[in-house]
């Protein structure tokens, strides 16, 4: 039923697909009626592999029941089933609606022809028959459906080679497994001869002695292990240079990348290998401050002269010009940040069209050279708008109204040429993104916010062939370093919490049954799998040195308590030279981290709502665009957003205006009006979430039917010359006439809103000002109520957390916390980093 040239849908385009019709499945354990994009992904995510198992809809959904049944009783089993069960309906959906658009995904492209082939033998028959030899390399990174595609396209294996290392097998997120190298004499095709390579051509026989010592214990494989080295001793040990803390690490590199090249190492021939693209972003950021020049594209849409791009198209979509605080620190529009919040605090409330501030920009009481700089700005923008397309839009800016690619053309240092790869990636990823309804630059930007927070953008990260002569310290995860290898490999990171690290299960786990070969727990399995995987990784790591490897470790924690060493360093055997360098370099810090000139006179006067997000696990740069300079609110609202908003807005009513919600029709007309007003007014096109959000504010209604309601006051927590104030959303008296201070939340339960900096500082407060009261959360999505309590002593250390973000504040520190999770989810995503120069004056 496909067409010949059938659509091939990417994850992105998939959850954006998902999200319009996920109201209508009423799931029950993987409900999120908020922003579901990274649900959703996760739930692709085992679709997918699924489909490298070649398991179908209906297939998973049998493979559930029989797990259900099978459960017999057991509730942590049978809730596994149940939630499978949910994610089969979704695979059934997702695979409707592909049919419905004539469209195939990535995994199709090996299920399908499996599946045709199996059914088809003289298909498969005309197939095998146009080769005289098959020949398979890194046999162990195949995943079922590959093998069973061999399988049908040479049945007998007469002529089939496979060259593979089960040790080396570190891609179980596709659904490769050691299995397969140890099922082909067996299983796959049974009598089939094996060899083993005994030579290694590449490395020094020291490092080839240590990851050959380290295979010996690894349960990829129990093959023998030894190894010879052709090239015989160098005499120089592999190390271990150890520092006190993390952020020394890189600092300990950039000195030993000194040292290497000093003996002749050139930057080219060595390479920083990582397991995650987050830390090697750091590490890149560090090296390139201390003056080390490196090749590392990373997160394409981290890159700060990417974010400058984006926050420019989005100024075309944005009528609060969020994007003007990145554009204000470009050389060619450079600002104050003064001027930067005097325009974004005029235009807070302006109603206008996007742009059309810009346009009176005269008005605006700004200095001369911010005027200037707006001039500059209106004419790099001229004629464009949110609907023009956004390759045409930054081509324009980038070639015509700019010097931003003439400047790069012409430069000759690494890091310059870098920002030029990256310009050219972005111009590249532009030019084929997909025509859907809606102004091109808003699609554009939400886009991207889903590409990275499903980890889309991995082939985005991708150099090209071009620039593989610079002469540059390459940065890389270790999966991306597979089958190269490098004069020097610098692996920093060799503590316990980081490499082995923590195992890991899918978010969401497959039923028994679905993935071969896996016995016993499903979760359990595929945690063993993941540990077996670090092991692998830890491999392939080592094993990318030809001359020198050099391993990095910190051995405090911030709070300085002891920080374990990697378990893995005690299997390489006893030729590991350990040291504790000293360090030559200084690391400055980065621009995104220097404190902000803060001139405040009076006061400082915070909501609980607002001191949450300083709390210690929080990014407090986010703090500082969304309450200091003002321009908070959230990314472009979802239908869900819309339905949560609609809902509390209702309860608000409620609470502080005496809406009547005792009668359900009163109620439902209620909510209806506030669907209305938030844009969920299409008839018939949100009516589960319209329906949602009367079952939540009837939840609310439920929840204080015990006991009488009063208007909430404010109740203050003084901090020295400063205040917080405490706003309940409600407030209950039960019959010992105890005040009862309720936070309302529309989504699920989360534990963290049980005992978060805003919970402490409500207790606190109450404590104060209310002595005697209590306090609880209502989760509506979840239909729960939680006390809410703290102990004398947690209460103690978080008031003491309260008085340092309060002086941080005055002080203008607000670092940055990345996070690929939580980060594409932030109003300021486009914006964060380094803020226009100047200080900022708040009354």
């Amino acid at each position: 039923s496909l067409p010949d040239d059938p659509q091939l849908l990417d994850r992105v385009e998939a959850v954006e697909l998902l999200e319009r019709e996920f109201p209508k499945l009423a799931l029950e354990h993987y409900q999120d009626l908020y922003d579901p994009t990274r649900l959703i992904g996760d739930i692709l995510a085992a679709i997918s592999r699924a489909k490298d198992e070649v398991v179908t809809a209906e297939g998973y959904a049998r493979h559930a029941e029989a797990m259900r049944v099978a459960a017999a009783g057991d509730e942590a089993r049978t809730t596994e089933a149940l939630k499978s069960a949910e994610v089969a309906r979704v695979y059934a959906l997702y695979e409707r609606i592909k049919r419905e658009r004539r469209a195939i995904d990535f995994g199709d492209l090996v299920s399908l022809p499996v599946e045709l082939l199996e059914r088809r033998t003289d298909i498969a028959a005309k197939l095998g028959g146009m080769y005289d030899h098959l020949l398979v390399d890194e046999y162990q990174d195949v995943n079922r459906a590959s093998v069973r595609l061999l399988k049908a396209i040479r049945p007998t294996g007469d002529n089939l080679w496979v060259v593979g290392d089960a040790r080396q097998s570190i891609y179980r997120f596709r659904g490769a497994s050691p299995i397969s190298t140890s099922k082909f004499t067996t299983e796959d095709f049974p009598g089939a001869g094996s060899g083993r390579l005994k030579i290694n051509y590449r490395s020094f026989d020291e490092i080839v002695t240590a990851y050959s010592a380290f295979a010996v214990r690894m349960t990829a494989s129990k093959t023998e292990t030894l190894l010879k080295a052709e090239r015989g001793h160098s005499g120089i040990p592999i190390e271990l240079r150890t520092r006190a803390m993390k952020d020394e690490q890189s600092v300990a590199i950039a000195d030993c990348v000194a040292e290497m090249h000093a003996t002749g190492f050139a930057y080219r021939d060595q390479a920083v290998l990582c397991t995650g693209n987050e830390r090697l972003g750091v590490i890149a950021g560090d090296l390139e401050r201390m003056g080390v020049p490196v090749l590392f594209l990373g997160s394409l849409f981290e890159r700060g002269e990417v974010k400058d791009l984006l926050s420019m198209l989005s100024l075309l979509a944005d009528r609060r010009a969020m994007g003007l605080v990145r554009a204000a620190g470009m050389t060619e529009f450079a600002m104050s940040l003064d001027d930067v919040g005097t325009v974004l605090t005029t235009l807070r409330d302006d109603e206008r069209e996007p742009l059309d501030w810009l346009i009176a920009r005269r008005d605006l009481p700004i200095s001369a050279d911010g005027h200037a700089a707006l001039d500059r700005l209106a004419e790099a923008l001229e004629g464009l708008d949110a609907d023009t397309p956004p390759w045409r839009a930054l081509a324009v800016i980038l070639l015509d109204r700019t010097r931003i690619a003439a400047t790069i053309a012409v430069a000759q240092s690494v890091g310059e040429r870098s920002q030029g790869i990256a310009l050219w990636q972005l111009m590249n990823f532009l030019r084929v993104q997909p025509r859907e309804q809606g102004k091109a630059v808003p699609r554009l930007l939400d886009r991207i916010r889903r590409l990275v927070a499903i980890g889309d953008d991995r082939d985005l990260r991708q150099l090209p062939a071009t620039a593989q002569g610079l002469d540059a310290v390459r940065l890389m995860t270790i999966h991306g370093a597979k089958g190269l290898e490098f004069r020097c490999v610098h692996l920093p990171g060799l503590n316990q919490d980081t490499l082995p690290g923590p195992s890991k299960a899918p978010a969401c786990l497959p039923p028994e049954g679905v993935i071969a070969g896996l016995a016993g727990d499903v979760k359990t399995a595929l945690r063993d799998g993941d540990a077996e995987e670090r092991e692998c990784l830890f491999y392939v790591a080592l094993s990318r040195a030809r001359d020198r490897l050099v391993m990095y470790a910190a051995t405090e924690k911030a709070n300085h308590s002891a920080r374990p060493l990697s378990e893995f360093l005690d299997r390489l055997g006893k030729g590991v030279a350990r040291s504790t360098p000293d360090l030559i370099r200084k690391l400055p810090p980065a621009p995104e981290d220097e404190p902000v000139t803060l001139v405040i006179d009076g006061m400082i006067r915070l909501r609980d709502s607002q001191v949450a997000m300083l709390d210690k696990d929080k990014c407090r740069r986010r703090f500082f665009y969304t309450h200091v300079l003002g321009i908070g609110g959230r990314r472009t609202e979802t239908d869900y957003m819309r339905m949560h908003e609609a809902a509390r807005s209702v309860v608000r009513a409620a609470v502080c205006e005496g809406l009547d919600l005792s009668d359900d029709a009163q109620l439902r007309a209620a909510v209806e009006r506030a669907c209305d007003d938030n844009g969920l007014d299409t008839p018939g096109s949100f009516a589960e979430l319209r329906t949602m959000a009367i079952t939540l504010v009837t939840r609310f209604r439920q929840s204080r039917l015990a006991h009488p309601a009063e208007i909430p006051a404010a109740v203050p927590l003084n901090i020295g010359s400063d205040q917080i104030v405490f706003n309940a959303d409600d407030v209950l008296v039960d019959a010992r006439g105890v005040r009862i201070y309720r936070r309302i939340r529309t989504g699920a339960y989360r534990k963290s809103d049980t005992e978060n900096l805003g919970v402490a500082t409500a207790l606190l407060a109450l404590a104060e000002s209310a002595p005697g009261a209590a306090a609880e959360v209502v989760h509506l999505m979840s239909d729960q109520v939680t006390a809410l309590d703290m102990t004398t002593r947690v209460l103690g250390n978080r008031r003491e957390l309260l008085d340092k973000v309060v002086a941080g504040i005055r002080d203008g520190s607000f670092p940055a916390s990345p996070s690929q999770r939580i980060c594409p989810g932030c109003p300021a995503f486009f914006i964060c980093g380094p803020v226009p120069s100047g200080s900022l004056q708040k009354v």
